[in-house]
Formats: structure tokens, sequence, C-alpha cells
């Protein structure tokens, strides 16, 4: 459900959109808020454009409003740092001209991507769910002894012969 909102012209609401969406449908609601962020300043121009082109094959619209619309977020305006604040406006004031060919496209998109989609990241988690419940089943295992340090043999550690012990003299005690 998070792909199919992310896809939508929600931005500013998708993440509490497919939060609360994921919440009544029963879906993970932490992936459905994370995918809100596929839309972000950078991708929206783009996503949006292919998403109104997609809704123009099945829908008529406003030519004008959709050229403007095309223009605002065309790649090359969006790029152009001086006009990159000025291109969201622009896009933003005709996204009210273009709403039903957008939306139209946007559910197209959004359904194709989210049956696409929620396939691979279903078993991404399940195999993430298995791994963690693997850890968790694992017996627990003794601490570890510290190892003693193998002593080398005596021959190893002299180059020669070994000296014989000293004879200690006894000692006197004095009255």
């Amino acid at each position: 459900m998070g792909m199919f909102v992310a896809l939508t012209p929600t931005v500013g609401v998708q993440m509490i959109l497919g939060g609360v969406i994921a919440h009544f449908l029963k879906g993970n609601r932490a992936i459905a808020a994370a995918l809100a962020w596929i839309t972000n300043p950078l991708t929206m121009g783009p996503i949006f454009y292919f998403n109104y082109r997609v809704g123009a094959l099945f829908l008529p619209g406003d030519e004008e409003a959709g050229k403007r619309f095309i223009d605002a977020i065309s790649p090359a305006s969006l790029t152009n740092p001086s006009g990159w604040w000025d291109a969201i406006l622009l896009m933003l004031q005709e996204l009210w001209g273009v709403a039903g060919v957008l939306w139209v496209g946007s559910v197209i998109v959004g359904g194709v991507a989210a049956a696409i989609s929620y396939p691979v990241v279903l078993r991404i988690v399940i195999a993430e769910r298995r791994k963690l419940e693997r850890v968790r089943t694992l017996p627990s295992l003794p601490p570890r002894e510290p190892k003693e340090p193998k002593a080398k043999p005596a021959d190893a550690l002299s180059d020669g012969p070994e000296p014989e012990p000293a004879e200690s003299a006894p000692e006197e005690s004095s009255k």
C-alpha cells in the first residue's frame, strides 16, 4: 500500500496516509510510511511527469495546462538551480488544471508498482524474520574460558646447553 500512496500526488501527507491505510489493511505501517520518501523534491518531477503521460493515454485533459505542467516538471527546469523553486511553484499552480489526468496516471502507475513490489518486499520481510527467529532460537553458549598460553619446550628457549643450577650455601644464623 505504501508504494501505491508514494506514487500519488499526495505530497505532504503521504507518510500519514500510507501508515493509516496500512493500519486498516493490517499491513506494515513502517514500510508504508517509509515508501512515501520515494516521492521527494528531487524525484516528484519525473514521477509526476511519467504519471501524467500515462494518464493522458487514458483521459483527455486541458492541453495548455498539460504543456505548462510538463514544462514545470521537466528535468531541465528542475535541474536548473536558480529556477528549481519557481518550477516547483509553477507545478503546484498548474496541478489543478491537470489533476484528473495526473490522478488517473498515478492510480495506474501506483497500482502496477504496488503489484510488482508487494511480493518482492514480502519475501524480503519473511526472509529477515526467519533469520531473526533462527538467531533467537540458538542455544546460549557457555562463557569461554581464557586459554593458557602454551609453554615452549625448554630446548626451544635457549640457544645452548642449560646452565646447571647453582648450589646455594646454607645460611648461618648468628646468635
